[in-house]
Protein backbone atom coordinates (compact mmCIF):
# COMPACT_ATOMS: atom_id res chain seq x y z
CA UNK A 1 0.00 0.00 0.00
CA UNK A 2 1.16 3.37 -1.15
CA UNK A 3 2.11 5.71 1.61
CA UNK A 4 0.48 9.19 1.62
CA UNK A 5 2.03 12.30 2.94
CA UNK A 6 -0.28 14.48 4.73
CA UNK A 7 -0.14 18.56 5.20
CA UNK A 8 1.35 18.73 8.87
CA UNK A 9 1.12 22.15 8.88
CA UNK A 10 -1.77 22.20 7.54
CA UNK A 11 -4.86 24.16 9.44
CA UNK A 12 -7.22 21.20 8.66
CA UNK A 13 -6.65 18.32 11.43
CA UNK A 14 -4.80 15.01 9.82
CA UNK A 15 -8.04 12.75 10.66
CA UNK A 16 -9.75 15.17 8.22
CA UNK A 17 -7.07 14.94 5.56
CA UNK A 18 -7.23 11.11 5.91
CA UNK A 19 -10.96 11.10 5.66
CA UNK A 20 -10.78 13.33 2.32
CA UNK A 21 -8.66 11.48 0.81
CA UNK A 22 -10.54 7.84 1.51
CA UNK A 23 -13.60 9.83 0.59
CA UNK A 24 -11.72 11.00 -2.84
CA UNK A 25 -10.77 7.28 -3.06
CA UNK A 26 -14.37 6.00 -2.61
CA UNK A 27 -15.13 8.55 -5.68
CA UNK A 28 -12.76 7.37 -7.74
CA UNK A 29 -14.25 3.63 -7.13
CA UNK A 30 -10.67 2.80 -5.43
CA UNK A 31 -12.74 1.28 -3.27
CA UNK A 32 -16.11 -0.20 -4.43
CA UNK A 33 -19.82 -0.38 -2.61
CA UNK A 34 -19.82 -2.80 0.24
CA UNK A 35 -16.20 -2.96 -0.36
CA UNK A 36 -13.99 -3.67 2.83
CA UNK A 37 -11.34 -1.11 3.50
CA UNK A 38 -7.94 -1.40 5.18
CA UNK A 39 -7.49 -1.95 8.51
CA UNK A 40 -6.51 0.21 10.88
CA UNK A 41 -3.06 -0.60 11.39
CA UNK A 42 -2.77 -0.66 7.58
CA UNK A 43 -4.24 2.89 7.72
CA UNK A 44 -1.67 3.60 10.43
CA UNK A 45 1.27 2.99 8.95
CA UNK A 46 -0.11 4.28 5.54
CA UNK A 47 -0.87 7.67 6.61
CA UNK A 48 2.22 7.42 9.44
CA UNK A 49 -0.31 8.82 11.94
CA UNK A 50 -1.54 6.93 15.66
CA UNK A 51 -4.41 4.95 15.88
CA UNK A 52 -6.50 6.98 17.79
CA UNK A 53 -6.29 9.48 14.99
CA UNK A 54 -6.92 6.75 11.86
CA UNK A 55 -10.42 6.03 14.31
CA UNK A 56 -11.67 9.62 14.07
CA UNK A 57 -10.98 9.76 9.95
CA UNK A 58 -13.32 6.76 10.02
CA UNK A 59 -15.71 7.94 12.53
CA UNK A 60 -15.86 10.92 10.27
CA UNK A 61 -17.01 9.04 7.22
CA UNK A 62 -19.62 6.88 9.08
CA UNK A 63 -21.10 10.75 9.80
CA UNK A 64 -20.95 11.13 6.89
CA UNK A 65 -22.74 8.35 5.34
CA UNK A 66 -19.89 6.87 3.13
CA UNK A 67 -18.59 3.94 5.06
CA UNK A 68 -19.90 1.61 8.44
CA UNK A 69 -18.06 -0.56 10.97
CA UNK A 70 -18.76 -3.77 11.85
CA UNK A 71 -16.98 -5.02 15.45
CA UNK A 72 -14.59 -7.27 14.81
CA UNK A 73 -14.71 -7.10 10.79
CA UNK A 74 -13.84 -4.06 10.04
CA UNK A 75 -14.86 -1.20 7.86
CA UNK A 76 -16.83 -1.48 4.94
CA UNK A 77 -17.81 1.24 2.23
CA UNK A 78 -21.84 1.73 2.54
CA UNK A 79 -23.50 0.98 -1.36
CA UNK A 80 -26.35 1.92 -3.36
CA UNK A 81 -29.79 0.77 -1.77
CA UNK A 82 -30.80 -2.82 -3.34
CA UNK A 83 -34.16 -2.57 -5.08
CA UNK A 84 -37.08 -5.17 -4.47
CA UNK A 85 -39.59 -5.38 -7.39
CA UNK A 86 -42.71 -5.95 -5.13
CA UNK A 87 -44.68 -6.85 -8.88
CA UNK A 88 -42.45 -10.02 -9.02
CA UNK A 89 -43.10 -13.21 -7.32
CA UNK A 90 -39.39 -14.46 -6.40
CA UNK A 91 -37.04 -14.57 -3.30
CA UNK A 92 -34.63 -12.65 -1.74
CA UNK A 93 -31.62 -13.88 -3.06
CA UNK A 94 -32.67 -13.96 -6.75
CA UNK A 95 -33.10 -10.17 -6.31
CA UNK A 96 -30.18 -9.62 -4.99
CA UNK A 97 -28.32 -12.25 -7.56
CA UNK A 98 -29.82 -10.34 -10.17
CA UNK A 99 -27.36 -7.06 -9.16
CA UNK A 100 -24.40 -8.60 -10.08
CA UNK A 101 -22.66 -7.55 -6.80
CA UNK A 102 -20.68 -10.57 -4.70
CA UNK A 103 -23.28 -12.27 -3.10
CA UNK A 104 -22.79 -14.48 -0.36
CA UNK A 105 -24.92 -16.59 2.44
CA UNK A 106 -24.64 -18.28 5.44
CA UNK A 107 -26.70 -20.93 6.50
CA UNK A 108 -27.34 -20.53 10.37
CA UNK A 109 -30.01 -22.56 11.38
CA UNK A 110 -32.39 -25.53 9.57
CA UNK A 111 -33.93 -27.87 12.31
CA UNK A 112 -37.08 -28.87 13.10
CA UNK A 113 -38.89 -26.39 15.98
CA UNK A 114 -42.21 -25.73 17.49
CA UNK A 115 -43.21 -22.62 15.96
CA UNK A 116 -44.65 -19.10 17.10
CA UNK A 117 -48.56 -19.47 18.14
CA UNK A 118 -48.93 -16.92 15.14
CA UNK A 119 -47.06 -19.03 12.49
CA UNK A 120 -49.03 -22.29 13.62
CA UNK A 121 -52.32 -20.62 13.20
CA UNK A 122 -50.86 -19.81 9.31
CA UNK A 123 -49.68 -23.05 8.44
CA UNK A 124 -52.32 -24.65 10.06
CA UNK A 125 -50.78 -26.93 12.38
CA UNK A 126 -49.86 -28.16 15.94
CA UNK A 127 -47.07 -29.90 15.78
CA UNK A 128 -43.61 -28.94 14.45
CA UNK A 129 -42.05 -27.26 11.79
CA UNK A 130 -38.68 -27.00 9.72
CA UNK A 131 -36.93 -23.93 10.93
CA UNK A 132 -34.34 -22.01 8.51
CA UNK A 133 -32.11 -19.27 9.50
CA UNK A 134 -30.05 -17.34 6.78
CA UNK A 135 -27.58 -14.67 6.61
CA UNK A 136 -27.24 -12.60 3.63
CA UNK A 137 -23.98 -10.64 2.55
CA UNK A 138 -22.66 -8.75 -0.07
CA UNK A 139 -18.89 -8.38 -0.17
CA UNK A 140 -18.17 -9.77 3.80
CA UNK A 141 -21.30 -7.24 4.70
CA UNK A 142 -24.17 -8.17 6.02
CA UNK A 143 -27.63 -7.10 5.04
CA UNK A 144 -30.23 -9.17 5.75
CA UNK A 145 -31.18 -12.11 7.41
CA UNK A 146 -34.56 -14.81 6.65
CA UNK A 147 -35.88 -16.53 8.98
CA UNK A 148 -38.40 -18.84 7.46
CA UNK A 149 -40.88 -21.39 8.42
CA UNK A 150 -41.51 -24.55 6.28
CA UNK A 151 -43.41 -27.99 6.34
CA UNK A 152 -43.08 -30.14 8.85
CA UNK A 153 -40.38 -32.44 9.45
CA UNK A 154 -39.09 -35.11 6.28
CA UNK A 155 -36.19 -37.26 5.51
CA UNK A 156 -36.31 -35.14 1.90
CA UNK A 157 -35.07 -32.35 4.35
CA UNK A 158 -31.58 -32.46 4.79
CA UNK A 159 -28.66 -29.37 5.27
CA UNK A 160 -26.86 -29.91 2.33
CA UNK A 161 -30.13 -29.48 0.45
CA UNK A 162 -31.09 -26.15 2.08
CA UNK A 163 -27.10 -24.73 2.04
CA UNK A 164 -27.83 -24.95 -1.92
CA UNK A 165 -31.08 -23.92 -2.56
CA UNK A 166 -33.74 -20.91 -2.02
CA UNK A 167 -36.50 -21.17 -0.20
CA UNK A 168 -38.47 -21.68 -3.19
CA UNK A 169 -35.66 -24.55 -4.39
CA UNK A 170 -36.56 -26.49 -1.61
CA UNK A 171 -40.31 -26.39 -1.96
CA UNK A 172 -40.31 -27.68 -5.46
CA UNK A 173 -38.03 -30.17 -3.86
CA UNK A 174 -41.29 -31.49 -2.41
CA UNK A 175 -43.42 -30.59 -5.57
CA UNK A 176 -44.96 -27.75 -4.01
CA UNK A 177 -45.70 -24.84 -6.28
CA UNK A 178 -45.87 -21.49 -5.27
CA UNK A 179 -48.88 -19.44 -6.81
CA UNK A 180 -49.26 -16.43 -5.19
CA UNK A 181 -47.82 -15.27 -1.97
CA UNK A 182 -49.14 -12.36 0.36
CA UNK A 183 -46.40 -9.77 1.52
CA UNK A 184 -46.38 -7.41 4.83
CA UNK A 185 -43.48 -4.49 5.48
CA UNK A 186 -42.97 -3.32 8.71
CA UNK A 187 -40.30 -1.46 10.17
CA UNK A 188 -38.30 -2.19 14.03
CA UNK A 189 -35.28 -1.48 15.92
CA UNK A 190 -32.36 -4.14 15.39
CA UNK A 191 -31.94 -4.74 19.21
CA UNK A 192 -29.01 -6.73 20.09
CA UNK A 193 -29.14 -9.96 18.60
CA UNK A 194 -29.92 -8.67 15.32
CA UNK A 195 -27.98 -5.82 15.70
CA UNK A 196 -24.57 -8.07 16.26
CA UNK A 197 -25.42 -10.29 12.62
CA UNK A 198 -26.49 -7.43 10.66
CA UNK A 199 -23.25 -5.45 11.92
CA UNK A 200 -25.00 -2.46 13.04
CA UNK A 201 -26.52 -0.70 15.94
CA UNK A 202 -28.87 -1.57 18.20
CA UNK A 203 -31.22 1.24 17.88
CA UNK A 204 -30.78 1.05 14.34
CA UNK A 205 -33.77 0.86 12.23
CA UNK A 206 -34.53 -2.35 10.21
CA UNK A 207 -37.45 -2.64 7.31
CA UNK A 208 -39.42 -6.43 8.21
CA UNK A 209 -40.62 -8.27 4.91
CA UNK A 210 -43.37 -11.14 6.28
CA UNK A 211 -44.04 -12.86 2.65
CA UNK A 212 -46.91 -15.95 3.32
CA UNK A 213 -46.81 -18.12 0.26
CA UNK A 214 -49.85 -20.58 -0.71
CA UNK A 215 -50.13 -23.20 -3.34
CA UNK A 216 -52.53 -24.05 -6.02
CA UNK A 217 -55.12 -25.68 -3.27
CA UNK A 218 -54.79 -22.38 -1.39
CA UNK A 219 -52.66 -23.68 1.51
CA UNK A 220 -49.84 -22.01 3.34
CA UNK A 221 -46.48 -23.56 2.05
CA UNK A 222 -44.14 -21.49 4.27
CA UNK A 223 -43.93 -18.24 6.44
CA UNK A 224 -40.55 -15.84 5.88
CA UNK A 225 -39.31 -13.02 7.76
CA UNK A 226 -36.85 -10.98 6.09
CA UNK A 227 -34.92 -8.49 8.43
CA UNK A 228 -33.16 -6.01 6.13
CA UNK A 229 -30.65 -2.78 6.90
CA UNK A 230 -32.96 -0.14 5.83
CA UNK A 231 -29.64 1.82 4.55
CA UNK A 232 -29.11 -1.02 2.07
CA UNK A 233 -32.23 -2.43 0.95
CA UNK A 234 -35.55 -0.84 -0.78
CA UNK A 235 -39.04 -2.24 -1.70
CA UNK A 236 -40.48 -0.72 -4.78
CA UNK A 237 -44.48 -0.81 -6.20
CA UNK A 238 -45.31 0.50 -9.19
CA UNK A 239 -48.80 1.09 -9.74
CA UNK A 240 -50.87 1.33 -12.88
CA UNK A 241 -54.66 2.65 -13.90
CA UNK A 242 -57.23 4.54 -12.77
CA UNK A 243 -56.91 5.36 -9.46
CA UNK A 244 -59.90 7.17 -7.01
CA UNK A 245 -58.53 10.40 -5.67
CA UNK A 246 -60.41 12.57 -2.56
CA UNK A 247 -61.49 15.61 -4.65
CA UNK A 248 -61.55 17.40 -1.16
CA UNK A 249 -60.78 17.07 2.42
CA UNK A 250 -63.09 17.62 5.32
CA UNK A 251 -61.87 19.64 7.88
CA UNK A 252 -61.63 18.12 11.11
CA UNK A 253 -64.16 18.93 14.30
Amino acid sequence: MTAVELERSSHVALYQQIAQHIESEIARRRFRPFQKLPSELALMKQYGVSRITVRQALELLVRRGLIIRKHGKGSFVTGPALEHDLHELRGIYETIQATGMALRTRLIEFAPSDPPESVRKIMQTTGRLMRLKRLYCVDDLPIGLIVCWLPPPTERFVREDAEANTIYGLLRALNLVVCRADLTISGRSAGRRLGRLLATQVNAPLLVLERISYGTDGSPLEVTNFFVRSDGYRFTLSLQGPTPLATNIRPGR
